[in-house]
């Protein structure tokens, strides 16, 4: 299921994320369990790329988490 950033921010009420520069799917399914709403997958201070980064997201949607890709422009 993917969650909007904007969705979280239509519901009116505080909500919690986090940043995470691991590059363990596994982390950001636990942020979701743990019940952070949203997570952003640091790019620009980690050592993965594209690839990884789309089984980040999918480990997100899987638990229900908006999941936003934060990168520096080259």
């Amino acid at each position: 299921m993917h969650v909007a950033f904007s969705a979280l921010l239509a519901e009116g009420r505080p909500f919690l994320g986090t940043f995470i520069q691991s590059a363990a799917p596994e982390f950001v399914e636990a942020a979701g369990y743990a019940g952070f709403r949203f997570l952003a997958v640091n790019l620009e201070h980690t050592y993965y790329g594209p690839e990884k980064t789309v089984e980040m997201v999918r480990a997100g949607e899987a638990a229900d988490l908006c999941v936003l890709a934060c990168a520096t422009p080259s």
